[in-house]
């Protein structure tokens, strides 16, 4: 899975030059830790990004470098893959939410993605809930 620059941050809450100077040492990486298709265009794989997040301060130091395990993409991905189930479970408890209060009252629902609005607004709407 890729993702641009702009993504990422906004995937994992991060400002844009501190993606940018990941991607600097993911880049400086290659050939040694990742592969050449770490980076593709302006694609950066994410499962790469997580494991550089994570081991960055032990590669860029000579002496702790050696114990850094070696890139295991399955153990990024399967990391990806329940951080998606733990938010989707609190998606459905908004919903949940949603469908218990939604008689007469007002919901004010703090959401972080368009994606999560347009739900909303879309449940609100067949529920008859103004």
């Amino acid at each position: 899975m890729y993702a641009t620059k702009a993504e990422i941050a906004r995937m994992f809450k991060v400002s844009s030059p501190t993606v940018y100077s990941r991607v600097e040492g993911v880049k400086k990486e290659i050939g040694k830790r990742y592969n050449k298709y770490a980076i593709l265009d302006n694609m950066i794989s994410i499962a790469v990004y997580i494991d550089y997040e994570k081991y960055k301060k032990m590669l860029a130091d000579k002496n702790l470098r050696k114990y850094v395990p070696e890139f295991d993409k399955s153990a990024a991905e399967q990391y990806i893959s329940r951080t998606k189930s733990k938010k989707a479970d609190k998606v459905k408890e908004k919903i949940e939410i949603i469908k218990t209060d939604h008689v007469n009252a007002i919901l004010i629902l703090r959401a972080d993605n368009r994606e999560m609005d347009k739900l909303i607004d879309y449940l609100k709407k067949e529920m008859d809930v103004y």
